[in-house]
């Protein structure tokens, strides 16, 4: 019995020390925290909901989809309608750890989201799920404002092996303002039409 009060005080001091701005530091707390396996997720539940304190909310988020325990998905779900860009965002890189394809279908909602680190963050992530489902809904994006998406796109399109992009891919490869766009989509369609 004392054993089980000691590994939930070093859990609470670990989520504790998640409150930095560092990616090195959290990334070492995570790691620490997620040594304890399920037994942290219901202290993780709950700093991943406690708006009083975002930097440990954000990271909790992280460290939820580290242990992917399914207990932790409904939470890092419902982070993705958070009004913060950073908590959408981690809640996005905690999905990507857990690798639960089953979430794509929600990942993909916020391929429209107003945010371009967001829209990128989602692609990201739905590249790691690769869940096909969800290919044609990166389709708008082909025309995002932002280069670097554009560019993830193409070889989105090129990993999901998705025919219906070749005439956006061609467009992208003949006229894209930005040489890497052209490069990433010349390269899919090598990939696509083969």
């Amino acid at each position: 019995m004392g054993k089980n009060i000691t590994g939930e005080k070093e859990i609470l001091l670990l989520i504790e020390k998640l409150d930095v701005q560092g990616d090195i530091q959290a990334e070492k707390m995570i790691q620490k925290i997620s040594k304890f396996g399920v037994k942290a997720v219901p202290f993780l539940i709950k700093a991943a909901q406690d708006e009083e304190y975002p930097r440990i909310m954000k990271w909790s988020l992280l460290a939820l989809g580290t242990i992917g325990d399914k207990k932790g998905l409904p939470v890092l779900i419902k982070a993705l309608g958070h009004e913060r860009m950073t908590v959408k965002f981690h809640a996005l890189g905690g999905l990507a750890r857990f690798n639960n394809k089953a979430s794509a279908k929600k990942v993909a909602l916020l391929l429209n989201d107003e945010s371009g680190g967001v829209r990128g963050r989602a692609l990201k992530t739905l590249m790691t799920l690769n869940n096909k489902s969800v290919a044609t809904s990166i389709l708008p994006l082909f025309s995002d404002p932002m280069w670097y998406i554009r560019q993830d796109t193409c070889k989105a399109s090129e990993q999901f092996k998705m025919a219906s992009a070749i005439p956006l891919l061609i467009t992208l490869e003949k006229s894209d303002e930005k040489k890497a766009v052209r490069t990433a989509a010349s390269k899919a369609l090598k990939v696509l039409r083969t």
